[in-house]
């Protein structure tokens, strides 16, 4: 009754087309849900922390795949850093909601999806899909740490020392009293680059263990030297090519 009378009131008001749901917003809520659960192809974008997955993400849509930014609607970028430069992080359940919307309204079954944990702050990737990402083939851009340190000071760097502070502080027992003890020393005197070296020490360890844990035969790494999106998406999608090819011949034999 009360989505009925605000319908109605709308209308009055002059909006042009108003709704109600057949089983209102509890229904909707298990459409979004099931949504998580469909035979979707993922294709996974690997890389260590200061790879720029994001900006390459961003490409390999402009190229013609289909993608998905979980950091985008998740407004953080992963780590323990990822809340800087973003807005405040919605509710678990607008998160969802936003990304069943747009799982909806992709053009094709496959996509691409940044590897995540499946933590991302304080907002969680569905099971249903995270369990299917954990499956699926990651194409695992393999770039020298000294190629992606000036990324993350470029990054980061102008948002002020209180907000890196605070992020240095969250991850400290995972550093170690000695490393977090020398990035704080090295922020206090503006050295972004040595913060971002002691930082990697640990994020470059928690990532290849990460990666460990999947079959061997679904990682593929692609080496590069260079954190340019645009051709950092042409070497994974030439991958992807490759991948699928492989999968071709071995089904036609």
């Amino acid at each position: 009754m009360r989505s009925g009378s605000v319908a109605w009131l709308l209308n009055t008001m002059g909006f042009n087309a108003v709704y109600t749901l057949q089983g209102g917003y509890k229904q909707y809520r298990n459409w979004i849900i099931s949504l998580f659960s469909n035979d979707y192809s993922l294709f996974v974008l690997g890389g260590r922390t200061g790879s720029a997955k994001t900006e390459v993400l961003k490409k390999i849509s402009e190229l013609g795949d289909c993608t998905i930014d979980l950091e985008s609607w998740a407004h953080h970028k992963g780590s323990a850093f990822g809340w800087i430069g973003e807005k405040e992080q919605s509710s678990q359940e607008q998160f969802e909601n936003n990304l069943g919307e747009s799982l909806y309204k992709l053009s094709a079954s496959s996509f691409w999806l940044e590897d995540e944990s499946q933590s991302i702050g304080k907002i969680k990737i569905p099971n249903d899909l995270f369990y299917k990402m954990r499956s699926a083939p990651v194409f695992f851009l393999d770039i020298p740490r000294e190629v992606r340190i000036p990324h993350l000071v470029q990054t980061y760097s102008s948002y002020g020392d209180e907000k890196l502070e605070q992020s240095i502080l969250k991850i400290q027992k995972r550093l170690g009293g000695l490393n977090t003890k020398n990035a704080l020393i090295a922020l206090n005197r503006k050295d972004y680059t040595e913060v971002a070296d002691i930082a990697l020490h640990y994020y470059d360890k928690s990532y290849e263990a990460g990666v460990n844990k999947r079959n061997p035969q679904s990682v593929f790494r692609i080496k590069s030297t260079t954190i340019d999106p645009f051709t950092n998406a042409e070497l994974i999608l030439k991958k992807k090519k490759e991948y699928l090819n492989g999968i071709n011949q071995a089904h036609t034999v």
